[in-house]
């Protein structure tokens, strides 16, 4: 089975929600900025090309300004959610040391969802952001 690591899933995952949302690395840089992370468009680069590592910080800033989870952004499965290599937990896919995760399972490293913010963006610039509890009884 391929596998991936975490830094590979989780820069494909930036580029992927980021060209879904429409935006350019430079607004990605620009919303990332309006809440206080210092991140340019040389900042978005770097991650999705796998130059530079996110940090926990950037990471929950991401999920605000792409509107997306943390459990989105390390799921190998990519936006689409269907099929994907096995996540590997180490800085290379052949260490012999590394964890491998199925996508489905990767749930379980983050918490299961009971919670979500919507936020809602204009011009870049951070309007509003709630947190709504999951309805459990929605099918």
């Amino acid at each position: 089975m391929k596998q991936q690591t975490v830094k590979e899933t989780v820069a494909s995952n930036i580029r992927a929600y980021r060209q879904l949302r429409g935006l350019e690395q430079s607004e990605l840089a620009q919303r990332m900025r309006a809440i206080g992370i210092a991140w340019r468009q040389a900042t978005v680069s770097e991650i999705e090309r796998k130059q530079r590592n996110v940090t926990v910080t950037e990471l929950l800033g991401l999920a605000i300004t792409l509107n997306a989870t943390v459990e989105q952004f390390v799921d190998t499965r990519g936006p689409a959610s269907r099929v994907g290599p096995q996540l590997i937990l180490g800085d290379q896919v052949d260490e012999p040391t590394a964890i491998p995760f199925l996508p489905s399972s990767v749930t379980a490293l983050v918490c299961p969802h009971k919670l979500y913010a919507e936020v809602e963006w204009v011009e870049n610039k951070l309007q509003s952001m709630s947190i709504k509890a999951v309805d459990e009884t929605a099918s």
